[in-house]
């Protein structure tokens, strides 16, 4: 049974910069940049980031994200809510989106519905 509160999106992922209080992220929903390493998934409540050296469960972050076709930063507020393998064996981490402007907001949700 699905215990997070909203459907959640494959997308790859690069990780720009991971430091101890503060992630920035580049996403691509359609995976066609050579940047993009890892997969993961995002939702408009979290995401999961793959990584060798998550932060520890607690640890609240600011998040800025970067889509291919938006100019600006999405930042958000989010808190490691695990950390470790996840069901597919890769090592990373969820975090908890606990806030996000609205012209954030409506960015994320317009990229997840596939509408950028």
């Amino acid at each position: 049974m699905e215990r997070r509160g909203a459907p959640r999106f494959r997308v790859k992922i690069a990780v720009d910069k991971m430091e101890e209080t503060e992630i920035t992220l580049i996403l691509d929903k359609n995976g066609e940049s050579y940047l993009y390493e890892e997969e993961g998934d995002i939702s408009e409540k979290g995401i999961f980031v793959a990584t060798k050296t998550p932060l520890p469960v607690g640890k609240i972050v600011n998040l800025k994200f970067s889509f291919p076709d938006v100019i600006e930063l999405i930042e958000a507020k989010g808190r490691v809510v695990w950390a470790g393998k996840g069901a597919d064996k890769k090592m990373g981490m969820g975090i908890e989106i606990l806030e996000m402007d609205s012209k954030g907001r409506t960015e994320l949700k317009r990229c997840i519905k596939g509408e950028r």
